[in-house]
This record gives C-alpha cells, structure tokens and sequence, in this order.
C-alpha cells in the first residue's frame, strides 16, 4: 500500500499536467483516481508493463474519451428535452443491448480456459502478449483458445433467432467478432 501510494504521489502531477489541456481542472483528479484503481486492479500485470507511465497516460487518455462520449451524449439529450421535441425510441440501441446479452450468455457456455481468454482479450482489451503473463499459458496455446472460443461465439451468434430478424429487417446489424 505505501508503494502503491508513492506511485500515485509520483506520477500524480505528471498526468495532471498532461491530462489539463483535454478536460476541465475539475475532473482531472478523479480521472487519475479512476486510472490508478485500474492499475491496482490489474497490477498483477504490471511486471510485464515496460512503461508504467505510458500505461497511465494511455488509460488516462481512454477515460478521458469516454468521459466527452458522455458528455456529449448527455448533452444532446438535454438539448432534445429543452426543444420540447419528442423523439422516437432508439429501436437499435435496445436490439443491440438485446444481441449483446444473449452474445454474453455465449460467452458464459465456453470452456473456463477459452472463456478466460476470450473476456481478457475481446472485453477487457488485453493484448496477447498479457494475455500469456496473465494465464502463464504459451502464445501459440492462446492463439488456438481464443480462436476457438471467437468461432465458437460467431457460430452460436449467427444461428440467433434475433440476428435474423435484424438482418431481415435491413436495421444494419452486422455482429463483427471483434464486438462480441
């Protein structure tokens, strides 16, 4: 804990002053929370890491993203509230929360192994170089169980009742094995 509390005072100002001209002063240090609770979740990692503030920046980078997706969503929402203009329900979105549930199931049916791999590597964005670290498995073994657990995904995704009334109904969905 003092280690990991030496970290967050060393490399606190750094990514304050990198993070300062893409988000307000005032989110800054919750964003750096947020990054440095990641990192203690995936510290088991970080012997791997060869640039720990890289890493930070990187995943600090990422949180600010998603904090402006947020924010504009949020906004645009606000905006169509005070117009008083009323708009449909988002069919897609609710298919593709609908598709995305029953692609989980999926996921859940996989062998323990396949599955492990597949959630670091599709959910958790892990590359496969920390993939191997964090199962201690060989790389070529993870290859083969990520390529299983992917077809095995794809397959059982395509053959979904859901995906041939979205396909049928021409709203567009193609399910990328990547979006699993």
């Amino acid at each position: 804990m003092d280690a990991f509390a030496l970290l967050y005072r060393h490399y606190q100002p750094r990514l304050q002053q990198r993070l300062l001209p893409f988000c307000p002063a005032n989110e800054i240090e919750n964003i750096i929370q947020e990054v440095f609770l990641k990192v203690w979740i995936k510290r088991s990692i970080l012997l791997q890491v060869n640039s720990f503030e890289g890493l930070l920046v990187k995943m600090a980078k990422n949180l600010v993203v998603d904090a402006k997706r947020k924010t504009t969503a949020s906004d645009k929402r606000e905006e169509i509230v005070a117009s008083g203009i009323t708009t449909t329900i988002d069919y897609r979105h609710l298919e593709y929360k609908e598709l995305y549930a029953a692609a989980m199931k999926v996921i859940d049916r996989l062998p323990p192994r396949q599955r492990k791999i597949y959630t670091l590597r599709v959910i958790e964005e892990y590359s496969l170089d920390e993939i191997v670290t964090a199962t201690g498995l060989s790389k070529a073994v993870v290859v083969k169980q990520l390529y299983l657990a992917s077809k095995a995904v794809r397959a059982e995704v395509k053959q979904m009742p859901l995906l041939s009334i979205l396909l049928v109904a021409g709203t567009g969905y193609l399910l990328a094995p990547a979006s699993v």
